[in-house]
């Protein structure tokens, strides 16, 4: 990498400037001409003292400096333009994009742009990016210390509430439209620890109880509504194909959708699938067009330029969850996912009790059982509970930090605790309660 001395960075960011103030003097002088403010090309150069050659040349449409050099980008000025759509609605809902972000979303619009999956963006493309859009800029943000976060930092969940009250307001959400997804995972054929009673000569001898052995991951995608009932499920099975043994004789799942991924977790494609097959297909008619707000975590697959684009086409809008404090802002994690992992394991323990082994196949009998425990009071309580109701009521989830936190003294002096990490966002947002809470590695 060409290291470039501080002298050198001045004089460029120097000349830079001078160009764009002589392009807005050229612009104008050209404007004051079609307006016929002057009676001639050389009356109006002098003016705005601009060289009369240029104005004559830029009159006959010879192009500036930066729109020639517009022919040589890799990326075309439409592509670039979406990339800059992308980081303004990212900063907006909690995603700013870092430079290494950055670069891979233009080299993945590259590589579909050429079709060559090989393409690779040049070593100071995202500096030329930058200087081509001024209106963005790099900046090294405050972040959280991961232990703070942890601890519930009250200066976290005050900016994530800024940020949810102000996308409610400027999209005009009603409740019957806010909705949170979250994907929580399952061992095949492993329960919680569990007390038992023996007989006491047996206490060493019989102190485990007998359990399948199978230890395969299945992931499901669960996404639950303020109001109403919740959406269904993605069920995501680890292997190649589909078995229709997995899923022959369940009658409640029949409308679920199914997937398969080589480990059983979800990935980029499938979060985007779910987007479409899932959520979308299942809300958007109760939301008679109008915006819906989908909360969830930072997630790879869920912050992908084809996932916020398409939410976005669909009018929804993805409001990014604090990191590490999905314990005390999200509605599945406060008060779904336990109940439901509880139910699972009684039903994994109850089959256990009567088979030697457990399969995919008998997956679905025990999670259609355990989901059962959500349910639309079940769905209405958990946002509730965190603070999202007809009303936002930040202080459900404030009174329940620890009370030094709350300590404006102490909370000052936590200040030194931080973390940078470089980000990009829209000069003007900079200021925004988006970059408070994006945790650095």
């Amino acid at each position: 990498m060409v290291n470039i001395s501080p002298r050198k960075k001045v004089a460029r960011t120097q000349l830079k400037s001078e160009r764009d103030q002589r392009e807005e003097q050229i612009q104008a002088a050209l404007l004051a001409v079609d307006q016929g403010r002057f009676k001639s090309l050389r009356a109006a150069a002098e003016h705005h003292h601009v060289p009369y050659k240029t104005l004559y040349n830029r009159k006959k449409g010879k192009k500036s400096r930066s729109e020639a050099f517009q022919d040589l980008q890799i990326l075309s000025p439409g592509t670039e333009d979406v990339l800059v759509q992308h980081i303004c609605k990212q900063a907006d809902f909690g995603f700013p994009v870092t430079p290494k972000e950055l670069r891979q979303l233009a080299e993945q619009l590259l590589r579909q742009q050429t079709n060559n999956n090989d393409a690779q963006l040049g070593l100071n493309w995202v500096s030329a990016f930058k200087q081509r859009h001024p209106g963005l800029r790099g900046y090294y943000s405050r972040i959280m210390d991961v232990q703070r976060v942890l601890a519930g930092d009250p200066a976290v969940v005050e900016a994530y509430f800024d940020l949810l009250e102000q996308t409610i307001a400027e999209y005009n959400i009603v409740p019957q439209n806010i909705y949170n997804m979250d994907k929580t995972g399952f061992l095949i054929g492993q329960s919680q620890a569990r007390s038992i009673i023996i007989p006491k000569e047996d206490g060493k001898r019989r102190r485990f109880r007998s359990h399948p052995g199978t230890r395969e991951t299945i992931t499901v995608i669960e996404c639950i509504g303020a109001r109403g009932t919740p959406p269904l499920p993605m069920v995501i099975y680890r292997g190649k194909n589909h078995i229709q043994g997995w899923y022959h004789d369940h009658l409640e799942a029949k409308d679920w959708t199914f997937a398969t991924s080589p480990n059983g977790w979800t990935d980029n494609d499938l979060g985007l699938e779910w987007l479409k097959d899932c959520f979308n297909k299942h809300t958007q008619q109760k939301a008679q067009g109008n915006y819906r707000l989908l909360i969830l975590d930072g997630h790879g697959s869920h912050v992908t330029l084809e996932f916020i684009q398409q939410a976005w086409d669909f009018r929804i809008i993805c409001l990014c969850l604090p990191p590490h404090a999905t314990h005390l802002l999200q509605p599945l994690d406060v008060s779904i996912f336990g109940p439901l992992q509880n139910a699972f394991t009684a039903e994994v323990d109850k089959f256990a009790g009567a088979n030697l082994s457990i399969g995919k196949k008998d997956f679905l009998k025990m999670y259609v059982k355990a989901r059962r425990v959500i349910t639309g009071s079940a769905a209405t309580k958990a946002f509730k509970d965190v603070g999202i109701d007809t009303v936002i009521n930040r202080e459900k989830v404030l009174r329940h930090m620890p009370a030094w936190h709350r300590d404006s003294t102490l909370l000052q002096a936590s200040r030194g605790l931080t973390r940078v990490r470089h980000e990009w966002r829209p000069e003007e947002r900079s200021s925004g309660c988006a970059q408070e809470w994006r945790t650095g590695t």
